[in-house]
């Protein structure tokens, strides 16, 4: 990347508990799938969103062991925005403990976990439907976490407050300034990206997929951990180009050179392809974006079988299915979003007249085009339909007869 013009910048450090962020509520596990999915995470901090947002590099600690270092870059268009404790830590949290009720295994990390690890985690999972834990729902988990769940699976398998409070987090987060805004969009997106690069060569978390550190792994303070994180984003910010590693760091601060994997040796984190929720989030408007969170936390608070989930079709979308025992799951909707007319388009697996029925009218309805569902349906600014949406989805569940692919 040619030089940078990014100039001034400050940096803000922030750190964290995690049971001053997050709530957890255990449901039953989506059928097929463990017994210990089933937690359901919570946000507490809903008026103090602004906290969060990126850009920044976080480091994750359980204890005092650093487990995690990762990026958040903000909306792609405005890398000011953004929440980062909603698309990233939720997920590791999930991940870590092997808890979430959305975790998932790719197959090739299933194959592997199952063939190489034993216990009472590794028994529940292999006791699980593959087709079920390997289906994407947005909390994807690679081997590293499985192997630090199952190291830490005492604590985890009775997960509530007092383990909770052993993952805390360190924020290093970048302040817009005069000659640092959302005008540098690019910049800092690659110059975040830079530095998170380099600190994960240093640093070899336990729990990143290019380390190869193994247990037990060494207490670091976080003051070190974070005083780093600022000289590298520093560095990257200002030069616009990686950075200069300063070796890898081992807690006492000196330097480590041992064997560890070359960068071309690294594999790719689950992370890196576990980017569909935001994608689609990102070009919402205000009011959708309320909207679609409230509908999430209906289906979660309000159903056992109404699962939310995101791929990538068209640029990314929300889908809504049903997942019953002894049934394949079935999508009732999917959703994305009209720039130009601002509304969100939901096709539907209910015809047009209980569409009608549940208070939709005329203006919103039309027969759908698509070969699978019935009903096309739009959604407006204005209009707290809500309540409606969940009656039709709950009437196109209800008619659902045969299992269906």
């Amino acid at each position: 990347m040619a030089a940078s013009k990014l100039g001034k910048h400050m940096l803000q450090v922030q750190n964290y508990s995690w049971t001053d962020l997050f709530d957890l509520v255990e449901k039953k596990p989506w059928p097929g799938n463990p017994s210990p999915f089933d937690s359901v995470i919570r946000f507490k901090h809903l008026d103090d969103t602004a906290s969060f947002a990126g850009p920044g590099i976080y480091a994750l600690f359980f204890d005092e062991g650093l487990i995690y270092i990762g990026k958040y870059r903000g909306r792609k268009n405005n890398p000011f925005s953004g929440d980062v404790s909603r698309f990233r830590w939720d997920k590791h949290l999930g991940t870590f403990t092997m808890r979430g009720r959305n975790v998932s295994l790719p197959p090739t990390v299933l194959e592997r976990v199952l063939a190489t690890f034993s216990g009472d985690l590794i028994d529940q999972i292999g006791r699980g439907a593959p087709e079920t834990i390997e289906r994407d729902r947005g909390m994807v988990a690679g081997f590293k976490r499985v192997r630090f769940a199952l190291e830490n699976w005492q604590a985890f398998s009775r997960l509530g407050k007092e383990t909770l409070a052993r993952f805390t987090a360190v924020y290093v987060r970048v302040l817009p300034s005069p000659d640092l805004s959302a005008g540098n969009t690019e910049e800092i997106r690659a110059a975040v990206s830079a530095a998170e690069t380099t600190l994960i060569r240093e640093f070899l978390p336990v729990c990143n997929n290019e380390s190869d550190r193994t247990y037990p792994y060494e207490a670091i303070p976080a003051s070190l951990v974070a005083g780093r994180i600022q000289e590298v984003l520093r560095k990257a910010l200002l030069r616009g180009e990686d950075p200069e590693s300063a070796g890898r760091l081992r807690p006492e601060g000196g330097r480590d050179g041992g064997n560890h994997p070359s960068s071309e040796g690294m594999s790719i984190s689950p992370d890196d392809f576990d980017r569909n929720e935001e994608r689609f989030l990102d070009v919402l408007d205000p009011w959708a974006r309320g909207f679609v969170g409230q509908l999430r936390e209906c289906c979660d608070t309000r159903s056992d079988d109404l699962e939310v989930y995101f791929t990538a079709a068209g640029g990314a979308d929300l889908r809504i299915r049903y997942s019953v025992p002894d049934r394949r799951a079935r999508t009732l909707l999917t959703m994305k979003w009209q720039p130009r007319s601002q509304r969100l388009r939901c096709e539907v697996l209910a015809d047009v007249a209980a569409c009608r029925q549940c208070g939709f009218g005329p203006d919103q309805i039309a027969s759908s085009t698509d070969s699978v569902m019935l009903s096309r349906l739009d959604l407006h600014s204005g209009r707290d339909q809500l309540d409606e949406l969940m009656a039709l989805l709950d009437r196109a569940a209800r008619a659902l007869t045969v299992p269906v692919l």
